[in-house]
C-alpha cells in the first residue's frame, strides 16, 4: 500500500483513505473545513505525482508547484507531503560570484532543490538574520540558482553575501516560494515585461524559460533605472533580442540616456506604449511604489487583475 511521508514520518495509507484521513489517524493536525475539495483550508504540497482529482479547482501556477488538496487526495504511489507556508531549510554551495554593475552582485548556488524562476528564497546569514532573493536562472540538471544582490551599506546580508562569502562557502537558504513566472497558459499571449533595478532577476529568468518553451506572442521587457550605470545585462539581453525575433528588449532611464535607450519614467513608457493590454501577461517587478502604480495601470489598460503578476521588494522582505 501507499505510503505518505510527513515531518519525518512515513504512514500507511489505508485502502479509501485521502491523505487528508491517513494524517488525522496518525494524530496529526492538518486544517480542513469541507474535506469536498472546495474550502482549500487543506491545501498541501509534494514533489511526487498525485491524482488529477486531487488538483481540481487549483490554478496553474499551484499545480506547477505542486499543491494538492488532502482530501481528495487517494495516493496510488508513496508520496512526501508538507503544509502550505511551512518552512523547509536545505544547503547550497556557493560556485560563482561577480559584479554586473558597480552595487550589484550576481552569486551562483549549487542546490539539490527545484524551483520555478521568478520564485524567491530567502538566504540565511544566521539563525535571525536572513533576506529574500528572487531566482534568476532556469532550473535544469545543474541545478544552479542565480540571484542578484545590491548592496546596501545599512543592508546586514547584502554587505556579508558582497564582502564576506567566497567561492565553496555552504549557505543556509530557504525552499523557494511565490506565483510570479511562467507557466503553459502564457505560451500564446503578448508579455510585457516591466522592472526597476535588480526587479530585472526574476524576469530574466522568467525570460529565459518563455523562450526556451518557444513563447508563440511578442515578450517586450522595459528595464529601468536612475542612470545608464546602474543598468545591467545590456549585452546578454541585446543578444537574446537578436536571437529571438518575438523578444523585444528596451532599457529605459531618467536621465543621461545612451544610444539605444529612452530617457523617460518606466511608469509613463509602458502607460504610452501599450493602450490597449487586454490578452496580454505582465510581470512587473522592483520598486513597491512603481509596481503598484504599473499595476493599477495595466488593470486599467485592460489587462485582467489574474493577468498581472508583480513582485514588490517590499522592506519588510528585507532583514528578517
Amino acid at each position: 500500500m501507499p505510503v505518505v511521508t510527513y515531518k519525518d514520518n512515513a504512514i500507511s495509507v489505508k485502502q479509501g483513505d485521502s491523505v487528508l484521513e491517513t494524517l488525522e489517524k496518525a494524530e496529526f493536525t492538518i486544517p480542513f473545513s469541507c474535506r469536498a475539495g472546495v474550502c482549500h483550508s487543506c491545501i498541501m504540497q509534494t514533489e511526487e505525482a498525485v491524482p488529477k482529482a486531487a488538483q481540481e479547482g487549483l490554478s496553474a501556477s499551484q499545480v506547477s508547484q505542486g499543491y494538492f488538496l488532502a482530501c481528495s487526495c487517494y495516493p496510488v504511489n508513496d508520496i512526501s507531503v508538507r503544509l502550505r507556508g511551512s518552512v523547509d531549510f536545505s544547503k547550497g554551495k556557493v560556485i560563482k560570484k561577480t559584479l554586473l554593475n558597480q552595487t550589484v552582485l550576481a552569486i551562483f548556488i549549487q542546490v539539490d532543490f527545484r524551483w520555478f524562476p521568478g520564485q524567491y528564497l530567502t538566504l540565511w546569514k544566521d539563525e535571525v538574520n536572513g533576506r529574500s532573493y528572487s531566482i534568476a536562472s532556469r532550473c535544469d540538471n545543474d541545478k544552479v540558482i542565480e540571484l542578484h544582490v545590491k548592496r546596501h551599506e545599512q543592508g546586514l546580508l547584502s554587505r556579508w553575501l558582497h564582502d564576506d562569502v567566497v567561492v565553496d562557502d555552504i549557505l543556509t537558504l530557504s525552499l523557494p516560494l511565490g506565483d510570479c513566472f511562467y507557466t503553459e497558459d502564457h505560451h500564446n499571449k503578448p508579455m510585457i515585461m516591466a522592472c526597476t533595478g535588480t526587479g530585472l532577476a526574476p524576469l530574466y529568468g522568467i525570460l529565459q524559460e518563455a523562450l526556451l518553451q518557444q513563447h508563440a506572442a511578442p515578450i517586450v521587457l522595459y528595464a529601468a533605472s536612475g542612470e545608464p550605470g546602474g543598468l545591467y545585462y545590456r549585452e546578454v539581453l541585446q543578444s537574446l533580442a537578436e536571437q529571438n525575433e518575438q523578444f523585444s528588449y528596451i532599457p529605459v532611464v531618467r536621465r543621461r540616456a545612451q544610444k539605444g535607450m529612452l530617457e523617460q519614467d518606466i511608469i509613463d513608457v509602458v502607460k504610452e506604449k501599450h493602450p490597449d493590454l487586454s490578452g496580454h501577461k505582465i510581470f512587473i517587478c522592483g520598486a513597491p511604489n512603481v509596481v503598484k502604480t504599473m499595476q493599477r495601470n495595466c488593470f486599467f489598460q485592460g489587462a485582467a487583475i489574474s493577468g498581472i503578476l508583480v513582485d514588490a521588494f517590499e522592506m519588510t522582505k528585507v532583514e528578517k
